[in-house]
């Protein structure tokens, strides 16, 4: 708006207006900020000229005398007040703002009634205000409303076509605004919006970010030289032997018998994943489905169009899981082997690509597993990327491991800190070790991370510019997540006759029995090259925890015996009113402890205002995911009971985001 303009205001009323505002070229935010002055009477434009927000005051003002125009010449035209002054006939106050590039989109809403199968409450309640779809008219132009989950606690709201282009940007506040109003008109316990965002730190067919990463453009020589050294690092050529000793299969069929589900962009016709090896495929294609589009084709189609693409993420990553023995592409120099070979895999897509994550199709996906909706009864989800949290996606893995079903999820890259659904209790988290038992510097670390395998250098199944298909490195915890989930699969193949697995898998313990023979199992690099795996090149690293207990041993995992559960599934650390604001924190931290943390937040300490508070969760984590001023300011939520100072600087990075005016009011701004 023109610097100076004013508008009366009624007393009672209140007045919005819409700020227009752009990033220059060649920045990817600016700060600006805004200013609003009210009182009693008109002010004189004089004070509010054209030009520099700091230079000098214009020549006329300075014949203004009364207080008011001269605080407000000096004000404007110098270092602004950083809190509201007033007096009994006016007052000021100003908010610094981060102007940044929207990138995000946003394809619905998820609802979570209050009680199950409220179906029909929803779209009465909806229908009063908007045009909603009737059952199977979903093709018409209205508002449709999905049941996402068996028992129907997840409910999808998709606007209609018409209501905004599917490539349009959204402010995150407004979406967030537009959800907490859902909320209040249908009494749901939560809505959140869908949103889809870039993910940092994507890499390209070589392994690179097409952003700068420091140079990190290469590849260790030893990887290079051995296609073999990740199996060599977590010992897979011993696990494969005793799966092969102790039930009778052939080579290459050690993990036979296992399903795993495996959202992620879909697959491509690769050799190495795609060739019949003894008249089995290890995909098995006609169990997927397309969660991203609504269809039963998962195929990626390699998109290239926006500047993070990396067509084929999901083919890469399935080849670390299952590709057979030797070599499938013809050609090839080198050759890709799956961890868990034999196993067969289902191709879920949920994402458009792998720079765009979906967070809300993410978790359709896990819930559709978890509710026996996907053919085969997949035992085992090797999710390959991760992003900010919602409870969708939470209701989502805690479902899963109530059934029984192993969950394995990226820790991350690039972001410096665990994403989700990684940092939830119900999955393994995996963080990215290398061809010299070192972790990958670009590695997400932190209390929450489980175990590390072969991350950065390791070799799989890609394509090249062309999309013609090669057997290359590429580096990623996406790469550690196969190497894991192929070892969780040879665990599950080897002890598919124990009655203490199916006792785990029946009381949903059987998260907490992998999580613990894990840890049981692992091993850290020794300076004394003997102690280290065969074949290994360990220069003697001194292990972070931060990294998870070690590096994945699977050989000695199967060694770790099973214990038939006594008790149901025990949920460490978890409120249940915030599970997300809970997952910040490390496993066994103090229910109480987190309770008070969130409060504070808020600068508020009365324990019967958690539930009021508690849905601001998913957009105060959303922030924390993507902005790194957030991101600093609340990592020290780690456990030790912080002073309110502490909650004033979380709360000040807060307000300066794109947050909902719901939480900005709530933040006390």
């Amino acid at each position: 708006p023109v610097a100076g303009e004013q508008q009366a205001l009624p007393p009672g009323q209140k007045f919005s207006r819409t700020i227009e505002m752009f990033v220059p070229e060649g920045h990817d935010s600016v700060r600006d900020v805004l200013k609003v002055i009210a009182t009693n009477e008109p002010i004189n434009p004089a004070v509010f000229p054209q030009g520099g927000i700091r230079g000098a005051p214009p020549a006329q003002t300075g014949a203004l005398q009364d207080p008011l125009t001269r605080f407000l010449s000096d004000v404007v035209h110098g270092v602004r007040a950083a809190k509201p002054v007033s007096t009994g006939a006016w007052t000021t106050r100003q908010q610094l703002l981060r102007v940044s590039r929207e990138d995000v989109r946003m394809t619905g809403f998820s609802i979570y009634p209050v009680q199950a199968d409220a179906t029909g409450d929803i779209r009465q309640v909806l229908g009063a205000s908007r045009s909603i779809c009737a059952e199977g008219g979903e093709n018409a132009d209205c508002d449709r409303l999905l049941r996402l989950s068996k028992d129907g606690r997840v409910l999808h709201l998709i606007p209609r076509a018409s209501a905004r282009a599917a490539d349009e940007p959204v402010s995150v506040g407004r979406a967030f605004d537009e959800a907490y109003e859902i909320q209040d008109q249908t009494g749901a316990l939560r809505v959140e919006p869908n949103l889809e965002i870039t993910v940092p730190g994507t890499t390209n067919d070589q392994g690179i970010d097409k952003r700068d990463v420091g140079g990190d453009d290469g590849h260790d020589e030893l990887a290079t030289s051995d296609d073999q050294w990740s199996l060599k690092q977590i010992r897979a050529a011993a696990a494969w032997a005793k799966i092969r000793g102790a039930h009778g299969v052939s080579e290459g069929k050690e993990g036979s018998g296992v399903y795993v589900a495996h959202p992620d962009t879909g697959y491509r016709e690769h050799p190495e994943i795609w060739q019949d090896v003894g008249g089995v495929r290890p995909l098995d294609v006609d169990k997927g489905w397309n969660f991203y589009e609504g269809n039963d084709n998962p195929k990626d189609p390699l998109l290239t169009g926006a500047k993070l693409d990396n067509p084929g993420h999901g083919t890469g990553s399935s080849s670390v899981i299952v590709s057979p023995p030797g070599c499938q592409l013809a050609g090839a120099d080198s050759c890709v082997n799956g961890v868990g070979r034999g196993a067969r895999l289902i191709p879920l897509r949920v994402h458009r690509s792998v720079s765009q994550l979906n967070t809300s199709k993410l978790a359709q996906a896990i819930q559709a597993v978890a509710d026996g909706e996907i053919d085969g009864d997949p035992q085992l989800i090797s999710i390959a990327m991760g992003g900010p949290p919602s409870l969708g996606l939470w209701r989502a893995v805690e479902s899963a491991a109530e059934q029984g079903i192993l969950v394995v999820a990226a820790a991350g890259n690039y972001v410096r800190t665990v994403v989700w659904p990684a940092r939830f209790d119900a999955t393994i988290a995996a963080a990215a070790s290398n061809v010299r038992c070192g972790h990958w510097k670009h590695s997400s670390r932190g209390p929450r991370v489980d175990i590390s395998a072969p991350g950065e250098s390791v070799w799989r199944a890609g394509l090249n510019d062309d999309h013609d298909y090669i057997n290359g490195m590429s580096k990623g915890t996406t790469y550690a997540t196969g190497n894991t989930a192929g070892a969780a699969a040879l665990w599950l193949a080897y002890h598919k006759n124990d009655p203490a697995l199916a006792a785990l898998r029946d009381r949903g313990r059987l998260t907490e029995a992998f999580r613990s023979a894990l840890n049981a199992s692992s091993w850290r690099p020794s300076a004394v090259g003997a102690d280290n795996p065969p074949g290994t090149h360990c220069a003697g690293t001194v292990w972070d925890s931060g990294y998870g207990s070690g590096i994945i041993d699977a050989d000695a995992l199967l060694d770790v015996p099973l214990e038939t559960p006594t008790a149901g599934r025990a949920i460490e650390s978890t409120v249940s009113e915030i599970p997300l604001f809970s997952s910040l924190y490390p496993p066994g931290s103090d229910p109480e402890l987190i309770r008070q943390d969130y409060l504070a937040v808020f600068g508020v300490t009365n324990q019967d205002r958690l539930k009021d508070l508690a849905p601001f969760e998913t957009e105060i984590l959303y922030h924390y995911t993507v902005n790194d001023s957030v991101r600093a300011a609340m990592d020290g939520l780690s456990g030790v009971r912080r002073a309110m100072p502490r909650a004033n600087v979380i709360r000040d990075s807060l307000q300066r985001q794109d947050l909902s005016s719901r939480l900005r009011e709530a933040l006390g701004q």
